[in-house]
């Protein structure tokens, strides 16, 4: 998600100082503003507040997901050889059901993984990400994200097609579409069993569960460009097949010779293998 800007003029100084992202600033710097009734999940760009100047960004998300992205933060992507956010802190919002997390800013930059220059930068760091994160005991407590949870989630997306069936106002083209969605669900799940012995042979790791363009910035560190991940939310354990679909969109030609020749030197898969998890 694109930061909104929180930045303060003459003008604006009061209403700045009362936007619910500057207040939860102060209070993990110990400045307390008084208390302000809550808002929506949302991401802000604070101009200015940082060290040396620098800006901020400030995401208030619920506080299971914003517990799973600060031990990401703090306690994992530390540890790992790749580029990453420095994490500044995080302060529980006056809503108890939510929390903010402030993160150094990335920029704007996605990368336009339709171009072979920045897929192959991005499928090199997943492919550190997901071998180094195996050594890492504190990404193991993560949410199952294994070929399990994928078929749970597929019968509640064909249950809750169901359900949407039996709306009185749905029209006939609706009805078709509905239908056909749930013919496609039991497709799928007849094939379970192939799509599981498949991942039976595929290590497990910390996977990001987002891997979208959208979560992605490129930064120019000196001349070489570096990745920078952010929205953690939706990480877990499991098969990195996820995140490989994901950095090359589905396609059925892509090339995934950048990742196959970081992760071959730590699991047994030849290129074919990589090529069949990036389609799971």
């Amino acid at each position: 998600m694109k930061p909104e800007f929180a930045s303060e003029s003459p003008e604006t100084r009061g209403s700045v100082r009362s936007h619910p992202a500057v207040r939860a600033w102060h209070k993990l710097a110990g400045e307390g503003l008084g208390p302000e009734e809550g808002r929506k999940s949302a991401v802000y760009r604070l101009a200015g507040v940082g060290p040396g100047g620098a800006a901020v960004v400030a995401k208030r998300c619920l506080s299971e997901r914003g517990a799973i992205e600060w031990k990401l933060y703090t306690e994992v992507l530390p540890r790992l050889p790749i580029s990453g956010l420095h994490c500044h802190g995080s302060v529980a919002d006056e809503d108890s059901r939510f929390r903010w997390i402030f993160l150094e800013d990335a920029g704007d930059e996605a990368p336009a993984l339709g171009s072979e220059r920045h897929r192959a930068l991005a499928l090199g760091w997943l492919g550190s990400m997901h071998t180094s994160a195996q050594l890492v005991a504190a990404a193991a407590w993560l949410p199952d994200r294994s070929a399990a949870s994928y078929l749970e989630l597929l019968r509640q997306a064909r249950h809750m097609t169901r359900v949407a069936l039996e709306h009185p106002s749905l029209e006939p083209d609706g009805v078709s579409t509905l239908k056909a969605i749930i013919t496609d669900c039991n497709g799928l799940e007849s094939y379970w069993d192939e799509i599981d012995r498949l991942c039976e042979r595929m290590p497990r790791t910390l996977v990001h569960g987002d891997f979208a363009e959208k979560n992605l910035r490129v930064r120019l560190l000196g001349a070489q460009e570096t990745l920078h991940v952010m929205d953690w939310e939706k990480a877990g354990w499991g098969i990195p097949g996820a995140d490989l679909a994901e950095c090359v969109a589905y396609r059925l030609d892509a090339d995934v010779t950048s990742y196959w020749s970081v992760v071959r030197e730590c699991w047994p898969l030849e290129l074919a293998d990589v090529s069949r998890l990036a389609l799971l």
